[in-house]
């Protein structure tokens, strides 16, 4: 009976230390793939890239610990144009994101500068700047696609810049990101105007889960027929301001939802839904039901409207994800799972001229978006190898992101080509899906 037990015993210890070495060792890359935290970036072996580099050196060496507390830094471009390079530009730091700043030390950031000034080419100068990581998007090429898309299609007047870029933190060289806009109101950014007159002012809005855990009520968002706003414009968070856009988007609601076309286009600024649903339908955008979904209330010719956009955040997107079976370039989404594109989808007078819109810009302006994407990878091919020098992240998955064909695929070249044929497939499936209602 003893000796029974003490193999049971036996038996028992070993299934116990094999699941331990599973969790530690290969699980661990597992539970690496699916969060990130243990990733920490290695030195590259290729020293030279040819990218513009953002070199951040914050006071005293201080770390970014959080998306609230600001440290003070000072910036350098290098690596670019002369016109387009300077040194020692004082500011701050902080960072940024909701599930990007979860998922591995290539930090997330958000730069404010101690005045306004362009970056790498851009026309206009601002003082606020981000820097993506793109860390679950293995390409690093989904967020400049998509931003590069939306600037192409012209109902939407503001699409974020996108200037891929090498940026080293403190000396230590942290890899490929995106310099983008911020989203905010701003001269060269969303044109909205803000006025004293609540019943005049413009509104920049977003439609997002996670603002009623993260702010408060009637201050930083708002319910609309069960759809959570949050208020991106601090100076409108006050009383006045928070009830007009209340009641404007409770009313534009009520009339998209209750399908009337000619109250839509009274409401609706019909040019920037269709183009803002065309990225978003084109790319299979999962957030589009939830999150970023950036929106704006403005004045047109006397009448307040919805205009769709900007664009925004589209890592789980193009096939990088696999709920709901996106990773396939077939079927439709937005169409359905965002409740004001639903409600337009359903009446055929939008989606007549969505099918009509996409027709005509299908093989131009989608194809061209697909050769430039290409061709930044194919040109940078060494520039983007280097990243994954320091993140060797092959394999891996972060959380939903990563179906299994892009696990598979060990090298950025074959990332992007990856990439740029689901998106030949998605774009000829929707042109003949659309043709049903051009």
């Amino acid at each position: 009976m003893k000796k029974r037990w003490d193999e049971k015993r036996k038996a028992f210890s070993v299934v116990l230390l094999a699941i331990l070495f599973i969790i530690c060792g290969v699980g661990g890359a597992f539970i690496e793939g699916l969060w990130g935290h243990r990733l920490r970036p290695r030195p590259p072996q290729t020293l030279t890239s040819d990218f513009p580099a953002i070199h951040i050196y914050t006071r005293n060496a201080a770390p970014v610990r959080d998306r609230v507390t600001w440290v003070n830094a000072t910036f350098h471009v290098r690596n670019a144009d002369e016109e387009m390079t300077f040194e020692s530009q004082g500011g701050r730091i902080r960072g940024r994101g909701n599930a990007s700043w979860s998922m591995s030390n290539k930090t997330p950031y958000r730069i404010r500068f101690d005045s306004p000034r362009t970056m790498i080419g851009t026309e206009h100068a601002a003082r606020d700047w981000v820097l993506i990581p793109n860390m679950s998007d293995k390409s690093l090429l989904r967020n400049y696609a998509a931003y590069y898309l939306g600037r192409q299609l012209d109902g939407m007047d503001f699409s974020p810049i996108a200037k891929i870029v090498d940026v080293y933190f403190n000396g230590i060289y942290m890899g490929v990101y995106q310099l983008s806009d911020q989203v905010q109101a701003g001269e060269g950014r969303v044109n909205v105007v803000w006025d004293e007159d609540p019943d005049v002012s413009e509104f920049l809005f977003e439609r997002c889960f996670r603002v009623r855990s993260e702010g408060v009520q009637n201050v930083d968002w708002i319910d609309v027929n069960g759809e959570p706003i949050g208020i991106n414009d601090s100076r409108a968070r006050i009383p006045g301001h928070i009830e007009s856009l209340r009641n404007f988007l409770i009313h534009a609601d009520n009339i998209i939802m209750g399908g009337d076309w000619k109250k839509i286009q009274e409401v609706v600024h019909i040019e920037s839904a269709i183009d803002f649903y065309i990225v978003q339908e084109l790319f299979l955008n999962m957030d589009v039901a939830h999150t970023s979904v950036r929106m704006q209330a403005r004045n047109i010719n006397g009448t307040r409207k919805l205009v769709f956009g900007p664009v925004w955040d589209f890592d789980a997107a193009a096939g990088n994800i696999y709920r709901h079976g996106l990773d396939q370039p077939t079927g439709m989404f937005a169409n359905h799972a965002n409740r004001w594109l639903r409600g337009l989808n359903n009446v055929s007078e939008f989606k007549t001229l969505a099918a009509r819109r996409f027709h005509e810009v299908a093989h131009y302006e989608v194809q061209q978006m697909i050769d430039v994407t290409l061709e930044k990878a194919m040109t940078y091919k060494s520039s983007f190898n280097r990243n994954f020098e320091v993140w060797p992240i092959w394999g891996m998955r972060f959380v939903d992101h990563g179906t299994r064909v892009i696990r598979s695929i060990h090298s950025h070249i074959g990332q992007v080509e990856h990439l740029t044929n689901w998106f030949e497939s998605r774009r000829d499936w929707m042109y003949n899906y659309f043709k049903n209602y051009v």
